[in-house]
């Protein structure tokens, strides 16, 4: 019970000295910017015939982690 409660408490918004759940905030914000950035640029024919394998990956990584945060936050309330 202890785990699903920290996990919990991680993936709220960050209360004041939560280092972890803070960290966990600017990784998620970041992925979200990263992921809009990737989306606009991707679209741009030059950049994506040179580096659509790295976007196509991104993308992969990106999608395990918002569905591990969602399964996170499911199996935490």
């Amino acid at each position: 019970m202890k785990v699903k409660k920290r996990i919990f408490e991680i993936l709220e918004v960050a209360k004041e000295g939560d280092q972890s759940s803070k960290n966990f905030d600017i990784f998620i914000t970041s992925l979200i910017f990263l992921n809009v950035l990737a989306v606009i640029l991707e679209t741009v024919n030059t950049i994506s015939a040179q580096y659509g394998t790295f976007f196509k990956l991104f993308e992969i990584f990106s999608i395990a982690g918002f569905t591990l945060e969602y399964l996170l936050r499911i199996w935490s309330c």
